[in-house]
Order: C-alpha cells, then sequence, then structure tokens
C-alpha cells in the first residue's frame, strides 16, 4: 500500500528524505504483507483505544429531526499522534443497546486530513439508554481498538428554526440553541446538488452565488463544536459527553443574484521523480496546480488575504487535503507517494463562508509529460562556490516553463536535542540556473545540502497564472539526493 507523506510534498511543506521516503514505502509494503499473515494469531480482544499509530475517541447520543422518532448520531475521531487521519479506510463497528455484537452498525471512517473526523447518523434507529462501543479495525485486519461511550435517549437538542433575510444580500441565520456548540448548513439549488455547505460555530452566514429560483436550506445542530475539532491537532480530543444532533429543513426563494467575489481553478496533473517498478514501469506522484482570485474588481484580480481549505476527492474516493495560502494568485502542491488514477478527480476550495468547486480528469494510461533530471554525475545538475555564494545549474527540461529549486539538510533542534531534516533554502525560477548567496539565506555554516530540481509546465514565477488556463499541471523532479558540500571557503 501507499502512504501518503502528509505535510511534506508542497513547495512550503517538509519534505522529510527522499530516499528514505522510498525506502519506507517498500518497507511498508513488506511489513503490511507480514501483518496480514500474521493477523489470525493476533488476540481479537482490543486492549485500549490506542493501537497501529491511532488513537480512537468517540461519543453518541440522539437525533432530533422532527420525526417524532429520536435517530441514533455517531462522532469518531482516529488521529496519529500529530493529529493526522488515516491514509486508508478503517472499518467502524458500533455495538450497544439493541445493537447485537453479531450484527453491529458497519461503516467506514475515511478522513485523512488533520483535524480528522467523521460523523454518521441513523435517522431511523431508535437508540435505547445504555453503553455503546466503537470498535475500529485497521484495513490489514490486524489492529482492532475501541471506545466506549453512554447515550441516554432522553437527551436531546432542540431544533433550530432559520430564516432567510434579503436586506442585505441574502443572510441565513438562526437562534443560538442551549447545549449546541457548533451549526452545519446546506443549501440546495432548484435544479439539484448542493450550492454551499460548511460547519460554524456562529449562527448566521452570507448566501453567496445563488441565482433565481426557489432553494432549500438545512440547518443541523451539534453538540460538540466541530469547527474547532477541524483545526485541532489533538491525537485524543475532547468530545461532548453525549453528541447530540438536531436539524430543520425549510425552502426560501432568491430574487437578484447574488456573487461571490472569488474565482476558483483547479488542474491534476502527474509528477514524474524517477522511480520505476519491475520492468523499468514508471511509480509517478500527483500533482495539482489551483488559482483563487479575488475578483470583487474584474479588471485589477487579486491574491486572497487569507488561506484557503483545499480538498481533492479523487477516482477512488480518496480525499487529499493542502493549506493554498494567503497572497498567492496561483500555487503548486505535490505528492511523491500519491499514485495518479484515472479518472475524475473533484477539488473544492473552501475560506469561511465562501465554496468553490471544480472537477478535472485524467485520461488512461496515465503518462507524464516532462522527464526527471537524472543524476548530476551525468552533468544534469552541477554546482560551484564562488565566495560565500552557490550557483547550481541544470540542463532544460523539454515542456518546462520554471522550476523549484530547494536545498534541504540534516539541521540540529536545540529545543529537541535531534537533527530535522529540513528545507533551509527554496526558489521558484523560470532560468536553468540560480545563484544562492550564503550571507543571506541564513544556511548555517558547514552544512551539506540536497539539492532537488523540480520542473514545472507552468510558469510559477509570475504573479498572475496563465491565460488561457492549462489543462494539465505536470511536473517532475531529479530523484537521487546530491550531496552537496555548503562550507565557508
Amino acid at each position: 500500500m501507499f502512504y501518503a507523506l502528509k505535510n511534506k510534498n508542497s513547495e512550503q511543506a517538509g519534505r522529510g528524505s527522499r530516499l528514505a521516503s522510498v525506502a519506507m514505502l517498500f518497507f511498508a509494503l513488506f511489513v503490511s504483507a507480514v501483518l496480514s499473515a500474521c493477523s489470525g494469531s493476533k488476540s481479537s480482544t482490543p486492549p485500549s483505544n490506542i493501537g497501529g499509530g491511532y488513537t480512537l475517541v468517540a461519543s453518541g447520543g440522539t437525533l432530533n429531526d422532527g420525526s417524532g422518532t429520536k435517530g441514533l448520531v455517531v462522532l469518531a475521531t482516529l488521529r496519529d499522534s500529530q493529529g493526522w487521519g488515516p491514509a486508508f479506510p478503517w472499518t467502524i463497528t458500533i455495538t450497544g443497546p439493541g445493537i447485537s455484537s453479531s450484527s453491529p452498525l458497519t461503516l467506514q471512517y475515511q478522513d485523512s486530513r488533520v483535524g480528522s473526523y467523521v460523523s454518521w447518523e441513523w435517522a431511523y434507529f431508535s437508540p435505547l439508554s445504555g453503553t455503546y462501543r466503537a470498535t475500529a479495525t485497521s484495513p490489514d485486519n490486524a489492529v482492532n481498538i475501541y471506545y466506549e461511550f453512554q447515550v441516554s435517549n432522553t437527551n436531546v437538542l432542540v431544533r433550530p428554526t432559520p430564516s432567510v433575510s434579503s436586506l442585505s444580500g441574502y443572510t441565513l441565520s438562526w437562534p443560538a440553541i442551549a447545549g449546541a456548540k457548533s451549526y452545519s448548513y446546506e443549501v440546495f439549488p432548484p435544479g439539484g446538488g448542493v450550492s454551499l455547505y460548511g460547519t460554524i460555530s456562529t449562527t448566521s452566514i452570507n448566501l453567496v452565488g445563488l441565482a433565481n429560483g426557489d432553494y432549500l436550506a438545512m440547518v443541523r445542530a451539534y453538540s460538540t463544536d466541530r469547527s474547532a475539532l477541524s483545526v485541532s491537532s489533538a491525537s485524543s480530543p475532547v468530545l461532548a459527553a453525549q453528541e447530540n444532533a438536531s436539524e430543520y429543513a425549510f425552502t426560501f426563494p432568491v430574487n437578484g443574484d447574488v456573487t461571490s467575489p472569488y474565482s476558483f481553478s483547479a488542474v491534476v496533473g502527474v509528477m514524474d521523480y524517477g522511480l520505476r517498478g519491475p520492468g523499468a514501469t514508471p511509480i509517478y506522484g500527483f500533482s495539482i496546480w489551483t488559482s483563487i482570485l479575488n475578483i470583487s474588481t474584474p479588471s485589477n484580480p487579486t491574491a486572497p488575504t487569507g488561506n484557503w481549505n483545499i480538498r481533492i476527492t479523487d477516482p477512488n474516493g480518496t480525499i487529499l487535503n493542502y493549506i493554498y495560502p494567503a497572497g498567492k494568485q496561483h500555487y503548486a502542491y505535490w505528492y511523491y507517494s500519491i499514485v495518479p488514477v484515472a479518472g475524475t478527480y473533484n477539488v473544492e476550495a473552501s475560506y469561511g463562508d465562501a465554496k468553490k468547486t471544480s472537477s478535472f480528469s485524467l485520461a488512461s494510461p496515465i503518462t507524464a509529460s516532462l522527464a526527471p533530471l537524472n543524476s548530476i554525475q551525468n552533468n544534469e545538475i552541477s554546482a560551484t562556490m564562488a565566495g560565500s555564494d552557490i550557483t547550481v545549474s541544470w540542463n532544460a527540461v523539454s515542456g518546462a516553463k520554471s522550476y523549484y529549486v530547494n536545498l534541504w539538510a540534516e539541521v540540529w533542534n536545540v529545543t529537541t536535542s535531534q537533527f530535522d531534516y529540513k528545507e533551509v533554502w527554496r526558489s521558484w525560477v523560470a532560468t536553468t540556473s540560480v545563484t544562492i548567496a550564503k550571507i543571506d539565506s541564513n544556511i548555517p555554516e558547514n552544512l551539506t545540502c540536497d539539492v532537488y530540481v523540480t520542473a514545472h509546465e507552468l510558469n510559477m514565477t509570475t504573479t498572475s497564472p496563465p491565460a488561457p488556463l492549462p489543462t494539465r499541471a505536470d511536473m517532475s523532479e531529479n530523484y537521487y539526493s546530491y550531496i552537496l558540500p555548503f562550507l565557508t571557503p
């Protein structure tokens, strides 16, 4: 199996050793196979809510949807020590009063982001009071962990009573509910689908991007602050003692367009970093290019002033997440260990109440348009010292319009008393060489650096995105680490 290098694969995030990443990849394959082979000898009795590198926390309660029958709600988090959810789905089973262990409620936990959580609702299952157990099972069935929670079926949340006003644009709002810490909203357009949705801790949102017509809105209230939960990196976050939910749906008309001040574009691509499998079969990575613009003044679009969340769903349903940073009119992000597949990719950008979506496809067979640089020994990449400066040069990659040059090194961390492999210098350039002034780069003395040159078929050095928009965003990178002395002459 392939494990995503969660925050180690963009132009801004830490990389970790590329060679170590590949070695760990194949080691993970070996360990997974061994664990699967040995799973029959493992005890089926889970020792706790911690195992396999993850911690399970769960809470449950009642759903009040106005039908007169209380439903069941379960909220769970499954996170590693840094707050990331699992890269591959774990199976969750729910047992308790009225739910036998031989016929449990069975579902999938699939949320690999930081702040990972999943919630499920059963509107027509009326829960009994008592102790419930959520059990999480790893994809290879080698790990079982559990968490128990209490449900009182007399404990419920009052339903919200939302309304829409159009005094200054359109605003969806509702009174605060006692015991509710967060709310979610969904707005459905006349033609179907979902126009707007999100989870917030306040009780109103501005509705943007709605054309004329009759809309359906649904507002839900929750006992846990799910907005805070989604940004928490705690491995064992605190959930409400009983996670209740209530909901209310109604229709409303829109008369007069409300337009969003933002435009959003996304293009997926293939990363070739030289890794080859049996028979020299390429093993590609996944790349994506995004652009977010504030078009309040159409003649002068500007970069967003806040960080946006990007969420990608690939054709297999795998979810990837990253942050689009403030101040960028376009941005490149890539994953070495996510293998691209043919099909449609759905991409969502969100910032507060603003939501933008886009879809793009990769056709079969998957191919890469940019060749990777090979080796410094073949003079495809070279480095020279002059005084306190170093110049890195490389062969041009056919089809590339810009290059991301970055240096990585083992740097001593005085806080943890160990070495951290970190990025010590980076820059996009449109040429095939760059001179790094050591005196201005904050690179420590007597340091040896690995240099990586990443080619992109778009020009990432410009402050504005290309026009017309591209149909692919392919990239390539040298596979090997190139150790360059960065010493004081």
